[in-house]
């Protein structure tokens, strides 16, 4: 935060009070590399319903898995990185939560989708779904593969009208 105020030419108690603390500036941060990876996703999607929902979800995480900054941010200091990107504190999870219960709730709208559960429960599934995948190996030391992903979206998104 020292060396961002001084490139900024400004005090750190400045950039505090723009910013809030080291915690919400970083997470700030990785939000905004999510939501253009998630709106170029949006864009990219064809389908409806459930198919639409999972293929939105397991680009996200794809495209997450495969970050260089995202793995070098979590490898400097993994429970740090964990506080920021999946604790019940972090405005990524909490954002990203909203984010997947909005398209979810675009989905049911349009009528192209039932929920299997209350869409608040189920953003918040999908959503530590995905954090398994993306931070298995340093929540558990478990190294699940991409490609079941895609599996695990689909069984808990499925349109069982």
């Amino acid at each position: 935060m020292s060396a961002l105020a001084s490139e900024l030419g400004i005090n750190r108690a400045t950039l505090f009070r723009w910013v809030g603390n080291k915690d919400l500036f970083t997470g700030e941060v990785i939000w905004s590399f999510y939501t253009e990876s998630l709106e170029k996703i949006r864009d990219e999607a064809t389908f409806e319903g459930a198919s639409y929902l999972v293929f939105v979800c397991e680009q996200l995480v794809s495209r997450m898995m495969k970050s260089r900054p995202l793995h070098h941010f979590i490898s400097q200091d993994p429970e740090y990185a964990i506080r920021i990107l999946a604790s019940k504190d972090s405005v990524v999870q909490a954002r990203s939560i909203n984010a997947i219960e909005e398209l979810m709730t675009e989905q049911e709208k349009k009528g192209t989708w039932q929920p299997p559960l209350p869409i608040k429960d189920l953003a918040y599934l999908t959503v530590r779904i995905a954090e398994s995948f993306l931070y298995g190996e340093v929540i558990s030391d478990q190294e699940p593969g991409i490609s079941h992903i895609g599996k695990a979206f689909r069984l808990i998104l499925a349109d069982r009208r």
